[in-house]
C-alpha cells in the first residue's frame, strides 16, 4: 500500500506560493511580476543600523509596566509629532528597544531612518580623520557618511555617556544635533545619564548619578537637548536579567573547583 503525503493549502491564492503573477491575465506574451505577498515576505521592516535583537521591535509589542507608561506615551508622541526624544533610565531599563521601536515604524512609513551607537560614532568619525592620502574617492565617501548623518529622517543616538569624554566627543556631538536641529529632523537619544539631578535623592546621596553635563564637562549640548526633546525616563528594572532568572535555576557557588 503507498503511502499518500498530505498536501497543503497555498498560502498564497494569488501565486499558489510562487511569487509570480501575471501582469496581465490573458494577454500575450505573458508578462510576470513578483506578487504582493513576495513582496511583504522579503521587504525590510527595521531601519538601517538596527541590532539583530531590535528588528522586530515595534510600540504595540513593546512591554508596558508601570515604570515606562510615560516613557512609552512621550515614544508614540515623537513618532507622530515633531520634537526630539531624550530616553533616560538605568541599565537593562528598555531604553534602546523603545528608541529602536519608533525608528522602525517611522522606516515603515518613510522609508529612512538610521540606527548608531555613540562610541561607534565618535570612532567611525576618528578614522575618517585619519591619513593624509586618503583617495578622491575615499574622500567623497566620508563627506557621504557625514552628511547621511545630517540628513536622514530620524537618527537614533543610543548610549551616549559611555564613551570618554573629550572636546572631540562634545564638539562632534553638537555639530551633528546642531546641523539636524537647523534642518528640521529628529533625534532620539538614549542614555543612562539624565540633564539634572534626581530630585529624589539628596546631592550626596549614593544613589544619586552624574548628570550628562558633568560627565562631558560642558552643559551645551545638554542645553540643546532639554530645549527640543521630550525627557522620558525608565524607571524599570533590567529586564535582561530578569528574563535570565526566569529561565536559570538558583545555584549557590561555593569556591570550589567548576
Amino acid at each position: 500500500m503507498i503511502a499518500m503525503t498530505p498536501t497543503t493549502e497555498p498560502t498564497c491564492r494569488q501565486c499558489d506560493d510562487t511569487g509570480w503573477v501575471e501582469q496581465h491575465p490573458g494577454q500575450i506574451p505573458r508578462r510576470m511580476q513578483r506578487c504582493a505577498c513576495f513582496v511583504q515576505k522579503h521587504t525590510r521592516t527595521y531601519a538601517d543600523g538596527v541590532p539583530r535583537e531590535f528588528r522586530d521591535a515595534r510600540l504595540e509589542n513593546y512591554r508596558a509596566m508601570p515604570g515606562n507608561r510615560a516613557a512609552l506615551r512621550a515614544a508614540r508622541a515623537c513618532l507622530d509629532g515633531e520634537d526630539d526624544l531624550f530616553l533616560v533610565g538605568p541599565i537593562g531599563s528598555g531604553k534602546t528597544r523603545l528608541a529602536c521601536s519608533v525608528l522602525n515604524e517611522h522606516f515603515l512609513r518613510t522609508g529612512s531612518g538610521l540606527f548608531i551607537r555613540t562610541p561607534k560614532l565618535l570612532l567611525d568619525l576618528q578614522l575618517l580623520i585619519v591619513g593624509d592620502g586618503k583617495t578622491v574617492e575615499n574622500r567623497a565617501r566620508d563627506r557621504d557618511y557625514c552628511e547621511r548623518l545630517f540628513s536622514v529622517s530620524m537618527l537614533v543616538l543610543d548610549d551616549i555617556g559611555v564613551e570618554k569624554p573629550s572636546q572631540f566627543t562634545n564638539r562632534t556631538l553638537y555639530t551633528v544635533y546642531e546641523e539636524r536641529g537647523d534642518r528640521g529632523l529628529r533625534t532620539i537619544w538614549t542614555s543612562n545619564l539624565g540633564l539634572a539631578r534626581d530630585p529624589r535623592f539628596a546631592p550626596d546621596d549614593p544613589r544619586q548619578t552624574s548628570t550628562l553635563g558633568e560627565f562631558l564637562g560642558d552643559d551645551r549640548l545638554p542645553s540643546r537637548i532639554a530645549g527640543r526633546a521630550e525627557i522620558a525616563f525608565l524607571d524599570c528594572p533590567d529586564q535582561r536579567l530578569e528574563d535570565y532568572s526566569d529561565v536559570q535555576p538558583p545555584y549557590i557557588w561555593s569556591g570550589g573547583d567548576c
